[in-house]
């Protein structure tokens, strides 16, 4: 796995490899961006980078030295990934980045915090997270993934390095269905693409469940009953867009 694997946030992985490239990366990030635009996947590469011990020369981690394969294995001591618990990310969890943080790397280069759905965080959490950003060890670097900015405290923001992921192409979502799931039929995978809604995470979700098109094929027959000839698939298919656009803003 490299950027390269990476599919439609060219622009958000040129603002890293540049840091990198001119040694300026920064010690606080937030990724923000829809849910399954890759910003995890994008947070934990950058980590790789950043410690990998064979930089090759497009800056992209060489997926073979001990940092990477530690990472890969998500057993390495310099990487720490912050979730949600009950539903938030509550203000202990942060107290034990802020009391590890003061330690300096084990192994490598850099210790990483990325922080999940930073937007969870509680207000005393948020809070507490603060005085970490204010003043960051030099050896840290700390990641807060979020789909909305909005509930960040400015605070934190302004002290941060802001990078966008935007929605991903129906069109490179489906190329990426066809090229990772066997024996996917192209209609198929056109259908999911325009309901993913910008999202690969959406759209292998709704490739998985396999009940899916068994119901919609139930309902466009049930469609073609009431209303005649493509007006029933019609319908039918303009629902599901708004339903799925419903699901994305939720």
């Amino acid at each position: 796995m490299s950027f390269k694997d990476i599919v439609g946030q060219e622009r958000a992985i040129k603002i890293l490899t540049k840091s990198l490239k001119e040694n300026k990366v920064s010690s606080s990030y937030i990724f923000v961006g829809s849910e399954g635009t890759g910003k995890k996947l994008t947070a934990i590469e950058f980590t790789k980078a950043v410690n990998c011990l064979n930089l090759n020369r497009n800056l992209e981690a060489c997926d073979n030295c001990h940092s990477c394969n530690e990472i890969n294995k998500q057993c390495c001591p310099d990487l720490k990934i912050v979730e949600t618990t009950k539903g938030s990310i509550k203000i202990e969890q942060i107290r034990e980045i802020r009391k590890e943080i003061e330690l300096k790397p084990f192994r490598y280069k850099k210790k990483v915090y990325i922080i999940d759905k930073a937007e969870k965080m509680t207000l005393e959490a948020s809070n507490c997270l603060l005085k970490t950003i204010e003043e960051p060890p030099y050896y840290a670097i700390i990641i807060l993934i979020c789909s909305k900015i909005d509930p960040i405290l400015p605070t934190i923001i302004s002290r941060c390095q802001i990078v966008n992921f935007g929605l991903i192409t129906s069109l490179k979502i489906k190329e990426l269905l066809l090229s990772k799931i066997d024996n996917l039929e192209k209609d198929k995978a056109k259908i999911i693409s325009k309901l993913a809604q910008g999202s690969i995470g959406k759209a292998f979700k709704l490739s998985a469940d396999k009940e899916y098109f068994i119901r919609r094929e139930k309902m466009l027959d049930y469609l073609s009953i009431i209303l005649p000839g493509k007006y029933g698939e019609d319908i039918f298919t303009k629902v599901e867009k708004i339903m799925s656009e419903i699901d994305r803003i939720e």
